[in-house]
């Protein structure tokens, strides 16, 4: 390995996910959410949006797709998961229970 590759810090990869309720534009807040990974030095390799009249109380995706989602980080074998929570004042347990070698990370919209 050389010298400058040695000392190039790694960046961290992630995956965003929002459920979409309608009560806000949940594509421009994974855009706004994307600049400020970027900012942090995540390179974004992926997203996942559900669209859902409302949360679902276990899992705010429902439980399949966040079954999908901890798959997809897994298969991409990203660092991290931000999931964008909405206006849920307290995400799930079920998130945190719901296996990812990635971990988690939410953030309230």
């Amino acid at each position: 390995m050389e010298e400058q590759d040695r000392l190039k810090p790694m960046t961290e990869t992630a995956i965003l996910a929002a459920v979409d309720t309608g009560e806000y534009d949940a594509d421009s807040s994974l855009d706004e959410l994307e600049e400020l990974a970027r900012t942090a030095g995540a390179e974004v390799i992926g997203r996942l949006v559900q669209k859902r009249e409302s949360p679902d109380t276990a899992t705010c995706i429902g439980a399949g797709r966040l079954e999908e989602l901890a798959g997809l980080a897994a298969n991409t074998a990203c660092d991290l998961v931000i999931f964008l929570t909405g206006s849920s004042p307290r995400p799930s347990s079920a998130i945190w229970r719901t296996p990812c070698p990635a971990g988690w990370s939410t953030v309230p919209s």
